[in-house]
């Protein structure tokens, strides 16, 4: 049984649920980070959390089509060989 489909899953996951959090928790207090005197713009730090997100989807845009060949390539090996 290939452990890898479950590790990717679970990976991905992580990283959305991860992206989701830090662009909401930065939406929340946009105003409060605007007020006091931050050397970051709430504005840039939406920005390159956006740009992160965008790089790690065209990563899994690359892999998951790669990793799918491969588990399916792996399917048809005869074990009995």
């Amino acid at each position: 049984m290939l452990f890898w489909p479950r590790l990717i899953i679970s990976i991905f996951q992580y990283m959305q649920f991860g992206y989701a959090f830090a662009i909401s928790f930065v939406f929340i207090y946009f105003k409060e980070f605007k007020a006091q005197d931050y050397p970051v713009s709430p504005s840039y730090l939406i920005l390159l959390l956006i740009l992160s997100y965008l790089v790690v989807l065209y990563f899994m845009s690359i892999m998951i089509p790669r990793f799918t060949l491969c588990t399916s390539l792996g399917q048809l090996v005869n074990k009995a060989r």
